[in-house]
């Protein structure tokens, strides 16, 4: 549906994208991640018309969109702050990129889009009065309520405590498979990129490092970066590994996955159970968050309960690690 080919942007002597490109299917949610100030916003901005590219196209349906008006593109475009008319009604916030419908379908797509977003019997209220969970949904109703081609969604919970965030994902994502909407959406955060995405492209530095499924960026991530900065960990060399056992990785980055870890029994024999010492352990319900350091590297993942026991911090350990998730990176 919509395709960006070897979009750049500069602003001053800041090289803000880099040789982006990206696909988007009719129908799929696609989030843009990393840390603040790779560019994901401007992204954003650029496929809504709001900047303009120094290079690159952009094309919806394979019609090239440079020349088309901003509000030409049936785009929806919801902001961090909402941005809701503090003097209007639930209902006229809604209705209001609908005024240039008939009446009597303005009427109909409001109720339905209220409807759509647990709101059907709050269209009279004062959007003052309303909770941030509530806004929210208002601000995505009047996205929703032209029925755009695209949704634009920058930070859309950023604002939302971390319990009521985590109540609202799995209802937005709902939404956008009920309504088959295509829908891009920012920001910073992991858990909400994967549970709301069909697609993730993580953002570095102007650049699109990788762009996959949530598992595969979880199995198999590209790069240091990528690793890391999903909380995976920090890359080892093949020879610091060939070191501690007897594995044939040389000159390699390699990424040593925390799926593939877990504490074992001394008396296990196996190649690539390795000598640490525990340094921290947390309990997490119905697991152990621990930290184990292996010749001054440290190695961090979760432990089930039920598995073998957890010593004291300072206590020397055996950390066994499965063939099958080490990963050479890029």
């Amino acid at each position: 549906m919509l395709q960006l080919r070897h979009v750049c942007k500069r602003f001053g002597n800041s090289q803000v994208l880099d040789d982006v490109s990206l696909e988007v299917q009719a129908g799929e949610i696609v989030c843009l991640l990393g840390p603040s100030g790779c560019g994901k916003t401007t992204l954003l901005r650029i496929i809504a018309g709001l900047e303009a590219p120094d290079h690159g196209e952009i094309r919806l349906q394979g019609v090239d969109f440079e020349d088309v008006a901003v509000h030409e593109r049936n785009f929806g475009l919801m902001f961090q702050d909402y941005a809701l008319f503090p003097h209007m009604t639930v209902a006229q916030n809604v209705a209001f990129g609908l005024r240039m419908r008939r009446q009597d379908s303005v009427a109909q797509l409001t109720s339905d889009t209220l409807s759509l977003v647990g709101m059907k019997d709050m269209g009279q209220r004062d959007v003052n009065s309303l909770s941030g969970g509530e806004q929210q949904r208002v601000a995505l109703a009047r996205s929703l309520a032209p029925r755009p081609s695209l949704l634009m969604l920058d930070e859309p919970l950023a604002s939302l405590d971390a319990g009521l965030r985590d109540r609202l994902l799995p209802e937005l994502r709902q939404i956008f498979v009920e309504t088959g909407q295509t829908v891009i959406t920012v920001t910073h955060d992991q858990q909400e990129a994967s549970a709301i995405a069909d697609r993730i492209a993580i953002m570095n530095a102007g650049r699109i490092e990788q762009y996959d499924t949530p598992q595969a960026l979880y199995a198999r991530p590209r790069n240091a970066f990528v690793a890391e900065f999903l909380g995976l960990g920090s890359p080892v060399r093949g020879e610091w590994l060939a070191a501690q056992a007897a594995v044939t990785f040389y000159g390699e980055h390699l990424l040593l996955h925390p799926a593939g870890m877990r504490l074992a029994n001394a008396a296990e024999d196996s190649a690539l159970v390795l000598d640490g010492t525990l340094v921290q352990r947390s309990y997490e319900g119905e697991n152990w968050r621990l930290t184990v350091r292996v010749a001054g590297e440290a190695f961090r993942f979760r432990h089930p309960l039920d598995a073998c026991p957890v010593p004291e911090p300072g206590t020397k350990v055996w950390l066994r690690i499965e063939r099958d998730w080490i990963l050479r990176l890029e």
